[in-house]
């Protein structure tokens, strides 16, 4: 096997390795205090989390947030209630989150 043979099987090796590589880094885990604001092409999009988040290469960027140094007594809110504080939040903090 001569290598104008194998340039294809070496580009595809290439082709996936850079595939599984931006796939690793865009995927966040978060612990059950944590909150990933996600920013898509600069504006607020959501804020996601815990567990496992998908964001998009290129498109999305996302801030972690810990909800104990933001938020104290989270624990004791409802979902809307947190997610209105998170918004709030967010809302007061967007240069800071968006540097």
């Amino acid at each position: 096997m001569s290598i104008a043979d194998a340039l294809p099987y070496l580009a595809f090796l290439l082709y996936l390795s850079l595939m599984f590589f931006l796939a690793l880094r865009n995927i966040k885990i978060l612990a059950n205090n944590e909150r990933l604001v996600i920013f898509r092409l600069g504006k607020y999009y959501r804020a996601a989390g815990p567990g496992m988040v998908f964001i998009l290469p290129i498109i999305d960027r996302g801030r972690i947030i810990n909800l104990d140094g933001v938020l104290p007594g989270w624990k004791g809110m409802s979902r809307t209630e947190r997610e209105d504080a998170i918004h709030a939040y967010v809302g007061e903090n967007l240069d800071f989150l968006l540097k």
